[in-house]
């Protein structure tokens, strides 16, 4: 004698709704997002003496396309130019890491 079962699947409960957050007026700053003061070699290449980190590096990689210094046989470093050499201070930059090079070079705004 064979006997068959038919499960049905289990039944979900309804999603929790989610509290609503408070809005206390502005965002706390991260460190990746709040003004730093930067070095006059920085400031000469970026055109700004105070700027965020991440404005920083998405100026940098701009900088490098606008001027098309990628190394032709790998592109993910750079040949610096003359005024990239002072703040980089290599002749070939990974891009990648190249927060290593530019921390030096940016300092927290009290």
């Amino acid at each position: 004698m064979m006997v068959v079962c038919f499960l049905q699947p289990a039944k979900k409960e309804p999603a929790k709704a989610k509290k609503a957050t408070k809005s206390s007026g502005t965002k706390r700053e991260s460190a990746y997002s709040r003004k730093c003061a930067l070095s006059p070699e920085l400031a000469a290449v970026v055109g700004a003496e105070q700027m965020a980190r991440s404005d920083v590096v998405k100026k940098m990689w701009s900088i490098v396309r606008e001027r098309n210094l990628f190394d032709p046989s790998n592109r993910q470093f750079a040949l610096c130019d003359p005024q990239l050499l002072k703040v980089f201070g290599q002749k070939r930059v990974r891009m990648f890491g190249m927060m290593k090079y530019l921390k030096n070079h940016i300092k927290d705004v009290k």
